[in-house]
């Protein structure tokens, strides 16, 4: 609010707090896929309890995620959405940012808390129905470090660039989902970070549940109530379903053309 007067700031305050009390006759936008991928992903996060989507840049798979999870939210049908995401330029620390731990998460998830602020923002333009989500908690920001052991009901866990994940913290990851929870991994496997020991974890990771899915389809086939008949969406996305901009398409089909 630099540059303002005290009485402009003031009605700044007041018009937020009116947008909050108006917080629960609010509507999502409704979803428009623009390809059957994202279609594919939309449903597949409101309907399954984990859910892997990966893909090059620019092909709107925070966007989905971040949209059937407020859903989920406004439906009633989660009571919290956890956004997380492994922030390896420091190693596996958030030690060196100032501010609690939400704030130096905030940090790593920039990205991802823009999308769902534009979801939830209001006619006037302001983030208050977001920051209300947020003040509730309904809306957390959570380090990798302390989901380890805990457990996770009516839940959506959103992990943002699963690709720099290790093996086993996909593991811990994937063994937090409780009842009624949804697990979304978004990441490109394409995509590696040199400060990543093992930069192939999410890589053999999907590949792995790939073929597990395929054991699922022989149990389904005999038994479809069967638990181990679990089938695990992996929606992979490509080059020419980028939607951000025509050089983003361009420039990460430059970068496959190139093997880089």
């Amino acid at each position: 609010m630099a540059h303002t007067t005290k009485s402009q700031r003031k009605r700044i305050v007041v018009q937020e707090v009116q947008e909050v009390e108006t917080f629960h006759n609010f509507r999502m936008p409704p979803f428009k896929a623009c390809n059957h991928r994202q279609k594919f992903l939309f449903n597949a996060a409101r309907t399954s309890p984990f859910v892997i989507a990966t893909g090059p840049a620019g092909t709107g798979k925070s966007y989905v995620g971040a949209h059937a999870a407020l859903q989920l939210y406004f439906e009633g049908k989660i009571d919290t959405i956890i956004l997380t995401r492994n922030p390896l330029p420091t190693g596996t620390s958030l030690g060196f940012f100032a501010g609690s731990e939400s704030e130096k998460m905030a940090v790593w998830l920039g990205p991802v808390i823009g999308t769902f602020k534009k979801l939830l923002r209001t006619k006037t333009g302001s983030d208050a129905h977001f920051n209300y989500l947020v003040g509730k908690k309904f809306i957390q920001y959570q380090p990798l470090e302390t989901i380890k052991g805990s457990s996770f009901d009516r839940t959506f866990i959103f992990v943002e660039e699963s690709q720099e994940l290790s093996m086993e913290q996909l593991k811990t990851l994937t063994t937090r989902i409780g009842e009624d929870s949804v697990l979304f991994l978004n990441g490109d496997v394409a995509q590696g970070n040199s400060r990543n020991r093992n930069e192939r974890g999410y890589r053999e990771f999907v590949a792995m549940v790939v073929k597990e899915n395929e054991h699922s389809e022989q149990v389904k086939a005999q038994d479809p109530t069967h638990w181990d008949a679990t089938i695990i969406p992996v929606i992979e996305f490509t080059a020419d379903e980028i939607v951000r901009s025509g050089i983003t398409r361009k420039v990460v089909s430059m970068f496959e053309r190139h093997g880089v």
